[in-house]
């Protein structure tokens, strides 16, 4: 059975295909393919905790002690950071696995990260009987009216050195292809924003040792 990429997933929660390939896709899913059908839950679950993450405001008594807090430490002189890492919000290997699935199967890692109004969608895969992963992700923009952050630098980093780059395309999106090491980050040129991510040691759940 021929399975759809991930970015069609990607697209399909996010309800951006034309009628018909959306058609197809969900006959697809009809028909029964359990790997499809896992993939499409996890974009639609990332889809929606971006969507309900822009209505989110914290109490005020929250915000009135981040602004104490903030005002205590801002007095002091700091030195200037590469980056900051961003709060993890999703990670598929915490939820629960489906009825009759081992985690041994999984081969992928789903991730979502946040900083202010910026949102690391990515999935890392290792390739089958290799020691390299596939990582593909979005950054996305809650704040801005076309969703995303485009044509940004992405930076492999291995501590402080850098080791790969790439750009995100104009939807946000970017690929790297690399050697699993560990210690790796990645750093997102986002303006205003020094943005860090943590890559795990392993995608795979059965395996153990993860940086998060």
């Amino acid at each position: 059975m021929k399975h759809f990429e991930v970015h069609s997933w990607v697209d399909f929660a996010r309800n951006l295909l034309k009628a018909e390939q959306k058609t197809a896709m969900q006959k697809h899913l009809d028909e029964g393919c359990k790997t499809c059908s896992e993939e499409s839950k996890i974009w639609r679950q990332v889809t929606e905790v971006a969507k309900q993450e822009r209505f989110f405001r914290p109490s005020d008594s929250a915000i009135r002690s981040v602004e104490v807090q903030f005002g205590l430490s801002s007095a002091k002189p700091q030195k200037s950071a590469v980056g900051k890492l961003a709060e993890l919000m999703f990670d598929s290997l915490l939820q629960p696995a489906m009825v009759g699935v081992r985690a041994g199967e999984s081969t992928g890692r789903q991730l979502l990260y946040k900083q202010g109004s910026c949102f690391i969608d990515m999935r890392v895969e290792q390739k089958s009987g290799a020691d390299r992963v596939s990582l593909v992700g979005q950054v996305l923009d809650s704040s801005a009216p076309e969703g995303c952050f485009k044509n940004i630098p992405v930076y492999l980093l291995r501590k402080q050195d850098r080791i790969a780059k790439t750009e995100t395309n104009d939807s946000g999106e970017f690929h790297l292809e690399f050697k699993l090491e560990s210690n790796l980050q990645l750093s997102f040129g986002v303006p205003g924003i020094a943005m860090m991510v943590p890559i795990p040691e392993s995608p795979q759940a059965s395996k153990p040792g993860f940086l998060l």
